[in-house]
C-alpha cells in the first residue's frame, strides 16, 4: 500500500511486521478435518489483521484477513474441491 510508513523488500522481511496473538485449533464440519488458525495483528491492516491456517497443523490451507473462514471453499462459498491457496 502506498500509505504505508514502512515497506517490506523480501520475503523474510514479512515477519518483522507481524505479531502473533492467538492460536485456536478447530474442527472442520465438511471433512471432519482438523485446522489450526495462528491469528496476529500486522502492521499493514491493523484493523482486521492476518490469519494463517494449516490443515492438520501441517499443510498451509488459507492465508487472509482475520475473518474466521478455514478455506477458500468457506470463505467464497465454493465447493471443497476448489480450494486452492
Amino acid at each position: 500500500y502506498a500509505d504505508l510508513d514502512f515497506t517490506i523488500s523480501s520475503e523474510s522481511e514479512v515477519w518483522r511486521h507481524i505479531t502473533p496473538t492467538e492460536i485456536i485449533i478447530r474442527k472442520r464440519p465438511e471433512n471432519n478435518q482438523i485446522y489450526v488458525q495462528v491469528l496476529a495483528e500486522c502492521n499493514w491492516d491493523l484493523e482486521h489483521g492476518i490469519q494463517i491456517v494449516f490443515k492438520n497443523g501441517n499443510h498451509l490451507s488459507r492465508v487472509s484477513e482475520q475473518d474466521g473462514h478455514l478455506t477458500p471453499s468457506d470463505a467464497f462459498d465454493l465447493p471443497d474441491s476448489e480450494d486452492k491457496i
